[in-house]
């Protein structure tokens, strides 16, 4: 079965007297550690301007006082749902951290094994954060075929 979703409420977009703008919900993305916030920011801004978002709220994180949310947005073309965590740690805008508030453990085991394959696959493509990384392994790579090449077994 599916996890309760909150459903988006559509508010006037202009503030009034009676909703001041300091009392906004601060949300956290749920098992996600954003590294280049800068960068962050303009990802998310050009990837959810004018799509529908939708949260699906885990916990409140006292560290931080936000709610820990798992974030949704409206998919491209025949996508119907994009998970908004993940695609941040497929771009290499953030690293994988721990994850709580699922009522389920498998649910969480699931999740946390998305993130865990989104932010290995930004590592090896070198994507965001892990810019360097591409060319180290490579270099690594190399370096092991000669070590191996040249190794005391292959003299024989």
């Amino acid at each position: 079965t599916a996890p309760p979703v909150h459903v988006p409420v559509l508010l006037d977009p202009i503030p009034s007297e009676s909703c001041p703008c300091d009392q906004l919900l601060r949300v956290k993305f749920a098992g996600v550690a954003i590294g280049k916030p800068a960068e962050a920011e303009v990802w998310l801004a050009n990837a959810l301007l004018g799509r529908r978002v939708w949260f699906e709220p885990l916990c409140v994180s006292s560290s931080v006082k936000a709610m820990e949310c798992v974030v949704y947005s409206q998919g491209k073309g025949l996508r119907r749902e994009c998970c908004v965590n993940e695609r941040l740690l497929a771009e290499g805008l953030g690293s994988l951290e721990d994850v709580r508030g699922f009522a389920s453990r498998d649910r969480a085991a699931a999740f946390v094994q998305a993130l865990s394959s989104r932010e290995l696959a930004a590592k090896r493509e070198g994507q965001g954060m892990w810019e360097g990384s591409a060319y180290e392994r490579r270099w690594r790579k190399a370096w092991r075929a000669v070590k191996r090449r040249f190794s005391h077994k292959n003299r024989a």
